[in-house]
């Protein structure tokens, strides 16, 4: 019982965790040649104005910064809230920025062709970066009762196998590709 509960706290802290360093690295990605972050380190400098690997560095010390501010910073259930709430926002702030800002920027400098590319890939890319859940292509045959949100605790506990079906993506079982989050910010 009590590994148990260290490896399910372990795992609530590691999981938001990674999500958030995966973006931060996808985003300084963005714009730079994929040599300037392969081992060791290129000597091209990175292009980006956002600040490549100082701007990840900086990054992770304001999330730092922000978990030493809690009144109980070493309460692993909190600061895994906290870093949940942090990857929400990391990724709704892409989102927003996609869906309105960068749009907007295309289209009044009159580049309607980056425009309609943005929007062509929207559609594909963000919603696979959302936390929404995708439907197992297994789900259609044995898919929850109604009322229950296949996100939910409830859910999870009464039915897991049809709450995990609903919720893993198209294909639950196989290993997703590690550069997934990097590929659809790209698009």
């Amino acid at each position: 019982q009590v590994a148990f509960r260290a490896l399910k706290l372990t795992l609530q802290l590691i999981a938001p965790l990674h999500d958030i360093v995966a973006y931060l690295f996808s985003f300084a990605k963005l714009g730079n040649c994929p040599a300037c972050f392969e081992f060791p380190l290129s000597p091209n400098p990175l292009r980006g104005d956002w600040g490549g690997t100082e701007g990840i560095g900086s990054e992770l010390q304001e999330l730092q910064k922000m978990i030493d501010s809690l009144q109980s910073p070493q309460d692993p259930t909190l600061v895994s809230q906290v870093l949940l709430l942090q990857r929400e926002v990391m990724f709704l702030q892409f989102d927003a920025a996609v869906r309105y800002l960068i749009r907007r920027t295309f289209l009044a400098a009159g580049n309607t062709s980056a425009y309609q590319s943005v929007i062509d890939g929207m559609y594909h890319g963000l919603p696979s970066l959302s936390n929404s859940p995708m439907k197992s292509i297994f789900a259609s045959q044995l898919s929850l009762p109604q009322p229950l949100d296949p996100q939910s605790l409830q859910a999870f506990v009464l039915f897991p196998w049809r709450a995990f079906l609903e919720n893993g993506g198209p294909f639950p079982v196989t290993s997703s590709s590690p550069d997934t989050l990097e590929y659809h910010m790209q698009v």
